[in-house]
């Protein structure tokens, strides 16, 4: 189910196409076509106080909790602790 190093989750019961991702540089396989910024941070183990970023050209778009963010393979997803700076 999950590659070499990675981890899976079964996210949706039909079986669906699966879809490879990285969290904070590890690999899940999910089942699922679209996915809540917190249904990715609760896969990933990620604490929920924590910012989830979507890496892309340009500028890295945060992804909110309550965001839906359609999923297709080989997306990378990153989280940073609540802002220390300043």
């Amino acid at each position: 189910m999950a590659e070499t190093g990675g981890k899976s989750a079964k996210t949706k019961p039909d079986g669906g196409p699966k879809h490879k991702i990285f969290i904070d540089e590890v690999e899940y396989i999910v089942e699922s076509n679209n996915l809540t910024g917190a249904q990715i941070k609760e896969l990933s183990g990620t604490p929920l106080e924590y910012q989830l970023f979507l890496e892309q050209p340009g500028d890295d778009q945060q992804i909110a909790d309550s965001f839906t963010v359609k999923i297709h393979s080989n997306m990378k997803f990153y989280s940073l602790p609540p802002a220390t700076f300043g």
